[in-house]
C-alpha cells in the first residue's frame, strides 16, 4: 500500500495510486477527509473501495506522508546511521542572507543563506516553484545544488557540498539532528524519499 509522490497542481498532495490503495487510507496518510480527495477528483468510488492502479488523484490540502519522524526525534550525532545515510557531524554555520523571510531554525531558512531564491513556501514545495520559475532541476545531485526531499510532512531541504564517483552526496542543512543546528550528512542513492534537486 502506498503512492508515488509528484507535484500537485494545487496545495497539496498529489500522487499516482497502486494496488491496495483506498480513498480511506489515502486521507489518513495526508491527513484529510476522505470526501475531500472524492469531490476534488469527482471520483465515484466508496471510500474502502480499492482504487485501480495508475489512477492519479489530487490530496487538496493534503499533507506529506511522515517519513521519519523517528529519525528526528532521536537527535543522531556524528556517525550515526540510518538506512541510506550517515550523520558526518556538524556543518557550516553561515550568516544570515538579506532578504531572508524564512523561519529561523529550519531547513529553509538555512538553505536560503547559501542559496538565494526567489520564492517562499513549505520545504516540499520548492521543487515545483523552482520549476515554476524556469529553474532546472533534476534527479542527479550536483555541488551546489537544492535537494528536496519528503524527510517530514513538510519536507525538508539541504545544500548539496559534493558528490562522490560512487553517486553518494554530502549535505548541509539545518533542523534535520534538531532545530536552528546545522550538520553535514553523507546520502547513498535511494537513501532519503527525494522529491529531486533544484540546480
Amino acid at each position: 500500500m502506498g503512492a508515488d509522490l509528484l507535484l500537485p497542481p494545487v496545495a497539496g498532495v498529489a500522487l499516482v495510486s497502486t494496488a491496495g490503495d483506498t480513498l480511506t487510507n489515502l486521507a489518513n496518510r495526508f491527513h484529510v477527509d476522505a470526501a475531500s480527495v472524492v469531490d476534488f477528483n469527482r471520483l465515484r468510488y466508496g471510500a474502502d473501495d480499492p482504487l485501480p492502479a495508475g489512477l492519479e488523484l489530487v490530496v487538496p490540502a493534503g499533507r506529506g506522508p511522515d517519513l521519519a519522524p523517528a529519525a528526528q526525534s532521536s537527535r543522531p550525532t556524528a556517525g550515526f546511521r540510518g538506512r541510506g545515510y550517515t550523520v558526518l557531524g556538524p556543518g557550516p554555520v553561515v550568516p544570515t542572507a538579506a532578504g531572508n523571510r524564512f523561519a529561523f531554525g529550519n531547513c529553509t531558512y538555512y538553505v536560503y543563506n547559501r542559496r538565494q531564491i526567489p520564492w517562499q513556501g513549505d520545504a516540499w514545495a520548492w521543487y515545483g516553484n523552482a520549476q515554476a520559475m524556469g529553474f532546472l532541476t533534476g534527479r542527479t545531485p550536483r555541488p551546489g545544488s537544492i535537494m528536496v526531499t519528503w524527510e517530514s510532512g513538510y519536507g525538508h531541504v539541504a545544500y548539496v557540498e559534493s558528490v562522490n564517483a560512487d553517486g553518494s552526496w554530502v549535505v548541509a542543512e539545518m533542523n534535520w539532528v534538531a532545530f536552528d543546528t546545522v550538520d553535514r550528512r553523507l546520502i547513498q542513492p535511494g537513501g532519503v524519499p527525494l522529491i529531486g534537486f533544484i540546480y
